[in-house]
C-alpha cells in the first residue's frame, strides 16, 4: 500500500485535517474545527508551515548529547575528525573549495601538532608522487596565519614545518603540503591559488552524517514539492548603491528590491505582529552618534519610501549626508544590505594668483600642470588654449598628450605652442557609485603661459617621461576598467608597443591615442604583473619604461552562504569564503543583528559560525556573513531552518512493487522526510525483523536506514514496512518486494534538482545471482554513454549501499536524462531519471524587432528555461553598425514591464532615443534569484529611417590664422549622430554687439565631413568677438544649431612702441629695465597684448642680438640676467602679440659693474662669546682692478 500508514502528530495532522496538541501523558487529542472549517486550511501555507516545524515544542523537555558519527566510506579517522584525500580530478583552490563544501566538509584546517604529523605521515606513505601539492585552506604569515576553513588562527609552533626558505613569509599565497628530501616527509610550501593540485577535505565527525545525508531543500518538512513555491526567507536581487549629489537637484533615490516568499516587507510594521521586533527597511546612520534613524515621512517629509525605493526630496547637506542601508524581512528572517554612503560632492575654485609660467626650450618636450583645486570625489580634466574656448584635440595634435592626473604634456614643442593655456576641472564620480546632478560642475584655471625659446631644431628622444608609465586608477581595483598610460618626449613620429613580463597583454585589452593608453576591461586578479611601455623613433632609437601592475580587490564571495536545512539538537557549521586584496575580515549577522560568540552556544571563529546543539527558537533565522577590506564590504545571506517533525511518507514512501533476483542483492530505500533523524525499523508480512544498525548477516539495517538483503531467496519475498520513529512520532510506509530469476534493479535513479555548480548523486543498484554471472554498471547521459574515466564531471561510486554516479561541479548542460543500466552476459534491466540544474535562466529566443513611429523599436522574445527560479528582470543591449560595442541601453527591466496583451506568451518592449540612419541588433539577458543569465542570439539588424540631425556639434573654439579672418573648429559629429547621408554643416558667424538682437547672420554651407572654417571678416576687423554657432545637415534636413560661442578673430601685429626706456644696475651680471606704461587698446596692440621683449647686445658686436621675453599684460619692467660684467650693452623692448613683435623702441644703454669679490675669507676661527653668541675671526680679502669696492662681510651659520 503507497504510504502505509502514519502515526504520531504529524500523521495524525495529515490524516485528519486538524490540529493536534499533546496532552500530559502524550495522547493525541483532537481538536475540532469550528463551523466545520478545518484550522489547517484556514491558515496560511507558511503559517501551517511553521506550525508542522514547531509542533515538538509541546513534547517535552529533550534529554540529547552530541553524537559521535563514524566518518563515511572513503573517508580517514583521525581522532574527532574525518579527511578525504582527494588524487584526482585535481582542482585550483577555489573549485577545491567547492568540492569540499558539497561534501558538507570544507578545505583542511591545521589545528595541533598531531594532525600534521598525521597528515604528514598519511601522506609521505600513501602519495607515491612526490612532485604533487596538497592544497589546504592556510593563509597569511606568523601572527596574520589563519585557517580559513575553520575560521581558526595558528596555535602552534610552525619553524619546523615549512619546507622551503622563506616560504613562511609569502603571505598571501596558500599553504600547499609538499614532499621535502632534507626530511623525506611531506612538509608546508606556498603555491598560487591558480595552480591544479589534489586537496584534504576535513569534517568534524559530529557533522560527518551529512556527507552522505539526502540534500535537503526548502520543500522539506513542508507541504511543498515544488522548492520554487515553498516559502523562504529574503534575498536581495537589487542592491542600493552610493549617491554623490552635486549642485541643487530636486530630488535623488536609493532603491533595493529582495525575493522571497511570502514576499518581503519594506515598512516596519504592515506584516509583522507588533511583538515580532525586527528592523524596519531603511535606515541611515547618524553622523555624529552611533544609534541609528530610521527613515520615512514621519522623520521628515522631504522622504518617500515605497516598496525597497526611497526617494529624497530636495537633498540637502549635512542632513541628508551619511550611510544607509535597506533591511528586508519577511516572518523567516531579516537582511541587511551592505552599508552605501550619500555624499555632497563639491569642487573648489583656483587660486585667484597668477600661475608662474612654463619655459620650454623649442623642440624639447615638456609638461604643464593643472594644479587644481579640491575636489570631491573625482574629477576630470580637459584643456583650452588662448582667449577662446580653443579646446585641445589630441587626435589632431599627436605630440599633445592630455593624462588623466590632470597635467598637460608636449612630446616636443614648436613656437606655435607658446600661449596661455587653462585648465578646466569637471567633476565626477568613480564607478559604482551614481551621480545625482543636471550637469556635472566645472571650474576653469587662469592662463598658464607657455614660454618657447630657442631655435635650434635636433632630432632627439625618445625619452619617457617619469610620469609613466601611470596607471589609472592608481589603485586598480578587480572588476574595474584600467587605464595604463605612457608618453615619452622626442622628435615626432614615436611608435608605442606595449608588452607583458608573465605572458602576453590580455586579448581583452584594446589601445588609445595612437597606442599611448593601454585599456585593459574588467580587470581580474590574473591580469596583474609587469607591463613595459616601448617608445621607438626611426628603426634604431628606442627606451622601454615597465610598471608593476598590481590588482586589488574588494571582497567577492567566490561561494556564497548556502541554506542549510538541518535537524534540531545538531551540531552546524556555516562558512563564507571571500577573496580580496588585501585579506577581508569578517562578520556576521543574524536576522539584521550582530552576531558574535555565546560560550558553549554559538561560536564566531573569523568566517565561520558554528553552534553546538541548534535550536528553533534560538538559531532559526536568515544569517549574513560581512566581508571587509580598505576597499568595501560584501555581503553573502542564506538561511537557517531548524527542523523539528514527526516522519512523514508522504513525499517518498516505499515503491508499491520491488523486485530482487535469487541469489543477488537487493537494497529497499527508505527515505522519509524527518527530523531530527528517525530511528528504522522493519518488518516482514508484518513480523519484526529486529535488525540491529552495524550487525552482520544476510539482512542488514545500514545507518542511514536502508534494508541490505545479501544472497537472496524465495522466502525474501513479501511485503517490507519501513517503520520511522522520532521523539515528534512515528510512520510507516510499505512496499511489495517480488523474487525473480532474472537481473532487476532495486534502487532505481529518482528525478533530481542540483544547483548550478553544486553536485548531484543518482543512486542506482541492481539485484543479480551473484554466484552465477558479474553484473556491470553502464552509465548514459542523453543516450551516450559516459566514460568516467575520461569524463572528470562523472565519478561512479561502487560502496554496495551507496551504488550511483555522481555529477561534479554540475553545469546546465549536464540537465538531462541519465540512464543507469545494469549488465550481465545473460540479461540487461535500465532505469532512468531526469537531472534538473538550477541557477541563472538560459538565454532568451527568437529576439525581434519591429521599427515604429520612425526613431524607436519594439523588441519582442521569449524566455528561454527560467532554471528553476522565476524571471524578476531583463537587461537589454545594443549596438550599431558605425559602433560594434555592446551597451547596455536598459538593467533591471521589471518582468511586469514586458508583458503584452497582444502577445500574452512573450515579452515586449519599447526602446526608444534611437539615431536615425543607423542599423541597430539588440540582445537581451534575463535575471532570476540565482543571478544574470547568459545573453540571447543577437537580433538582425534593424535601420532606422533617416531623418535630419538631432544633434548639433559641441566644443566650438578659436583656431589662430592670418589677419583679417574669423578661424574657429568644432567636434565633429559621430556618424551615429549624422543620420542620414549627403552630410555637411551650416557655419554662421556675426560681429557680437551690445544689441540683444545683434546683427545680421552671415552663413556659409560646408559639404562633406569636416570640424574647421575660416571666414573673411577684413583686415580692419582685427580681433573683435564674433558669435558663433555650427549646425550639422543631411540629405533629408537641418539639424540644431549649437549653442552660441564667443570667438576672436585673428590679430595683426602690434603697432605700439614702448618709450621711455631706461636701465638700473643691479650687480654685476644682471641690470633692470624700465619704460613707460603702454597703451594696451585694441587699437595699438592690434589684438591682446602677451608681453615684452627685451633685446640687448654686447656693444664689441653689436650684429651678435640676445633677447629676453616677458610675459605679462601689465608690467612696466623686467631684470635681465646673465649678462658679462664690467661691459657695455645697448638696449631696445618691443611689445608683442600671439601673431608677433611691434616695432621697436629707442635704443638705451648701460655700462655694467666690476666682478664682485673673487677671493672668500681664510682661517676662520669661532670661539665662544657668551650664553647665546660667538665670536668669530677671519682673515681679510684684498680687491682687484676688476672687483667693486667691498662693502662690508656677511656671516652665516
Amino acid at each position: 500500500m503507497r504510504g502505509g500508514r502514519e502515526r504520531g502528530t504529524m500523521g495524525r495532522l495529515f490524516e485528519e485535517g486538524g490540529v493536534g496538541r499533546v496532552g500530559a501523558r502524550g495522547r493525541q487529542q483532537k481538536c475540532r474545527p469550528r463551523d466545520g472549517v478545518s484550522p489547517l486550511n484556514a491558515m496560511s501555507p507558511t503559517a501551517a508551515v511553521s506550525l508542522l516545524m514547531t509542533s515538538w515544542l509541546a513534547l517535552g523537555v529533550r534529554e540529547v548529547t552530541a553524537q559521535i558519527h563514524d566518518c563515511p566510506l572513503g573517508w580517514v579517522t583521525f581522532n574527532d575528525h574525518c579527511y578525504h584525500f582527494v588524487f584526482y580530478p585535481t582542482q585550483t583552490l577555489e573549485a577545491a573549495v567547492a568540492v569540499c563544501e558539497q561534501d558538507a566538509g570544507y578545505l583542511l584546517s591545521i589545528n595541533t601538532e598531531a594532525e600534521h604529523l598525521f597528515i604528514s605521515e598519511w601522506l609521505t606513505k600513501q602519495e607515491l608522487d612526490r612532485s604533487r601539492r596538497w592544497w589546504t585552506s592556510g593563509i597569511g604569515a606568523g601572527t596574520t596565519l589563519r585557517w580559513e576553513g575553520d575560521g581558526t588562527a595558528l596555535t602552534f609552533d610552525t619553524s619546523s614545518k615549512w619546507g622551503e626558505a622563506d616560504a613562511d613569509k609569502k603571505a598571501n599565497l596558500h599553504i600547499v603540503y609538499t614532499f621535502t628530501i632534507a626530511t623525506n616527509t611531506f612538509l608546508w610550501n606556498r603555491q598560487p591559488d591558480s595552480e591544479k593540485s589534489p586537496f584534504i577535505c576535513e569534517v568534524n565527525r559530529q557533522e560527518s552524517f551529512r556527507v552522505t545525508q539526502a540534500q535537503r531543500d526548502f520543500t522539506y518538512g513542508t507541504l511543498y514539492s515544488d522548492v520554487a513555491l515553498a516559502p523562504r526567507g529574503p534575498r536581495f536581487t537589487i542592491l542600493p548603491e552610493s549617491v554623490v549629489v552635486a549642485d541643487r537637484v530636486d530630488s535623488t533615490y536609493l532603491e533595493c528590491e529582495a525575493d522571497s516568499l511570502p514576499p518581503p516587507s519594506y515598512t516596519c510594521w504592515s506584516t509583522v505582529p507588533p511583538e515580532y521586533n525586527h528592523s524596519p527597511l531603511c535606515y541611515r546612520y547618524k553622523r555624529t552618534s552611533t544609534s541609528i534613524i530610521r527613515i520615512s515621512s514621519d522623520v521628515d517629509p522631504r522622504y518617500t519610501l515605497t516598496n525597497g525605493r526611497l526617494s529624497l526630496q530636495d537633498p540637502q547637506t549635512p542632513a541628508d549626508a551619511g550611510l544607509y542601508y535597506c533591511a528586508a524581512e519577511n516572518e523567516f528572517g531579516s537582511i541587511n544590505t551592505p552599508a552605501v554612503r550619500v555624499s555632497f560632492g563639491y569642487i573648489g575654485d583656483f587660486s585667484n594668483d597668477p600661475p608662474g609660467s612654463v619655459r620650454a626650450k623649442r623642440y624639447q618636450g615638456t609638461v604643464i600642470n593643472c594644479n587644481p583645486p579640491r575636489y570631491n570625489p573625482d574629477a576630470s580634466f580637459q584643456w583650452f588654449k588662448g582667449p577662446g574656448a580653443n579646446f585641445l584635440r589630441t587626435d589632431l595634435n599627436k605630440y599633445l598628450f592630455m593624462s588623466f592626473n590632470g597635467k598637460l604634456y608636449f612630446s616636443e614643442t614648436s613656437l606655435a605652442d607658446a600661449g596661455m593655456y587653462h585648465c578646466v576641472v569637471t567633476l565626477t564620480v568613480p564607478p559604482g557609485q551614481r551621480f545625482a546632478t543636471v550637469q556635472p560642475p566645472s571650474k576653469t584655471s587662469l592662463g598658464i603661459e607657455l614660454i618657447v625659446e630657442g631655435d635650434v631644431a635636433t632630432d632627439f628622444g625618445p625619452e619617457i617621461h617619469n610620469d609613466f608609465p601611470a596607471v589609472f586608477p592608481t589603485v586598480p581595483l578587480r572588476g574595474q576598467q584600467l587605464r595604463v598610460e605612457c608618453l615619452a618626449y622626442g622628435s615626432l613620429p614615436l611608435y608605442y608597443t606595449w608588452s607583458r613580463d608573465n605572458g602576453p597583454v590580455p586579448d581583452k585589452a584594446w589601445y588609445l591615442e595612437d597606442n599611448r593608453v593601454l585599456i585593459l576591461p574588467d580587470v581580474q586578479l590574473e591580469d596583474a604583473g609587469n607591463y613595459t611601455c616601448n617608445v621607438q623613433r626611426k628603426s634604431s632609437t628606442s627606451h622601454a619604461k615597465s610598471i608593476s601592475l598590481v590588482i586589488e580587490a574588494a571582497p567577492f564571495f567566490m561561494f556564497p552562504l548556502r541554506d542549510q536545512h538541518v535537524d534540531i539538537d545538531s551540531q552546524v557549521s556555516i562558512r563564507c569564503h571571500a577573496g580580496g586584496v588585501p585579506a577581508p575580515t569578517y562578520a556576521w549577522q543574524k536576522n539584521g543583528q550582530p552576531l558574535t560568540s555565546t560560550p558553549g552556544d554559538v561560536e564566531v571563529s573569523g568566517n565561520v559560525v558554528v553552534i553546538k546543539r541548534v535550536d528553533p527558537a534560538r538559531h532559526s533565522g536568515m544569517y549574513e556573513c560581512s566581508a571587509t577590506n580598505l576597499h568595501g564590504t560584501s555581503v553573502s545571506s542564506a538561511q537557517l531552518r531548524v527542523l523539528s517533525f514527526a516522519p512523514t511518507f508522504s513525499k517518498r514512501p516505499l515503491a508499491d512493487t520491488m523486485t530482487a533476483t535469487i541469489g543477488g542483492n537487493a537494497t529497499i530505500i527508505c527515505q522519509p522526510d524527518a527530523s531530527p533523524s528517525p530511528e528504522m525499523t522493519w518488518s516482514l508480512n508484518d513480523a519484526p525483523l529486529n535488525l540491529v544498525k552495524g550487525a552482520e548477516g544476510r539482512v542488514v539495517l545500514l545507518d542511514n536506514g536502508n534494508l541490505f538483503i545479501t544472497q537472496v531467496q524465495m522466502s525474501d519475498q513479501g511485503r517490507y514496512t519501513c517503520t520511522a520513529e522520532n521523539l515528534n512520532g512515528r510512520a510507516s510506509s510499505t512496499g511489495l518486494l517480488s523474487v525473480v530469476s532474472r537481473t532487476t534493479i532495486t534502487v532505481p535513479p529518482r528525478d533530481t534538482h542540483v544547483d548550478v555548480n553544486g553536485s548531484a548523486f543518482l543512486q542506482c543498484q541492481a539485484s543479480f545471482d551473484r554466484k552465477q554471472r558479474d553484473l556491470v554498471y553502464v552509465w548514459s547521459f542523453n543516450d551516450v554513454t559516459i566514460d568516467a574515466d575520461k569524463d572528470p564531471t562523472f565519478k561512479q561510486s561502487t560502496s554496495d549501499d551507496q551504488l550511483g554516479l555522481y555529477i561534479i561541479n554540475t553545469q546546465f548542460e549536464h540537465a538531462g536524462e541519465y540512464r543507469c543500466t545494469a549488465l550481465t552476459v545473460d540479461d540487461s534491466v535500465t532505469a532512468s531519471a531526469y537531472l534538473t540544474v538550477q541557477g541563472p535562466p538560459s538565454e532568451p529566443a527568437g529576439v525581434l524587432g519591429q521599427v515604429v513611429n520612425g526613431m524607436s523599436v519594439v523588441l519582442i522574445w521569449s524566455v528561454g528555461d527560467s532554471h528553476g527560479a522565476d524571471i524578476l528582470f531583463f537587461n537589454i543591449e545594443y549596438k550599431s553598425n558605425f559602433n560594434p560595442v555592446w551597451r547596455y541601453k536598459y538593467t533591471q527591466l521589471r518582468t511586469a514591464d514586458t508583458l503584452s496583451a497582444e502577445h500574452p506568451d512573450k515579452h515586449t518592449y519599447v526602446v526608444t532615443d534611437l539615431s536615425p540612419g543607423s542599423s541597430y541588433s539588440f540582445r537581451v539577458s534575463a535575471i532570476n534569484r540565482y543571478g544574470v543569465g547568459p545573453p540571447s542570439q543577437p537580433s538582425a539588424y534593424l535601420k532606422i529611417p533617416d531623418a535630419a540631425p538631432t544633434k548639433a556639434p559641441e566644443e566650438i573654439s578659436i583656431m589662430y590664422s592670418t589677419v583679417g579672418t574669423l578661424a574657429f573648429t568644432w567636434q565633429e559629429l559621430s556618424e551615429e549622430d549624422l543620420t542620414g547621408d549627403g552630410v555637411g554643416y551650416k557655419v554662421f558667424w556675426r560681429k557680437k554687439t551690445n544689441n540683444d538682437n545683434g546683427g545680421l547672420w552671415q552663413r556659409e554651407v560646408l559639404y562633406g565631413r569636416t570640424d574647421r572654417h575660416v571666414a573673411l571678416v577684413g583686415q580692419d576687423n582685427f580681433y573683435l568677438e564674433y558669435e558663433v554657432k555650427v549646425g550639422a545637415f543631411n540629405s533629408l534636413g537641418d539639424g540644431p544649431n549649437s549653442t552660441i560661442f564667443i570667438i576672436m578673430s585673428a590679430e595683426d601685429l602690434p603697432i605700439e612702441t614702448p618709450r621711455n626706456v631706461r636701465t638700473g644696475e643691479y650687480n654685476a651680471t644682471a641690470f633692470q629695465v624700465f619704460w613707460n606704461k603702454v597703451d594696451t587698446s585694441r587699437q595699438a596692440m592690434r589684438g591682446k597684448l602677451v608681453g615684452f621683449q627685451v633685446n640687448y647686445w654686447w656693444e664689441p658686436e653689436p650684429g651678435t642680438l640676445y633677447s629676453s621675453n616677458v610675459w605679462c599684460d601689465d608690467c612696466e619692467e623686467t631684470m635681465v640676467i646673465g649678462v658679462i660684467p664690467n661691459e657695455n650693452y645697448w638696449i631696445n623692448v618691443q611689445v608683442f602679440n600671439t601673431v608677433g613683435l611691434g616695432p621697436k623702441g629707442e635704443d638705451t644703454f648701460i655700462s655694467l659693474l666690476l666682478n664682485p669679490p673673487l677671493l672668500y675669507p681664510e682661517y676662520v676661527m669661532v670661539s665662544s662669546h657668551g650664553p647665546d653668541s660667538v665670536f668669530v675671526q677671519w682673515r681679510g680679502v684684498s680687491i682687484g682692478l676688476l672687483e667693486e669696492p667691498l662693502i662690508g662681510y656677511k656671516a652665516s651659520d
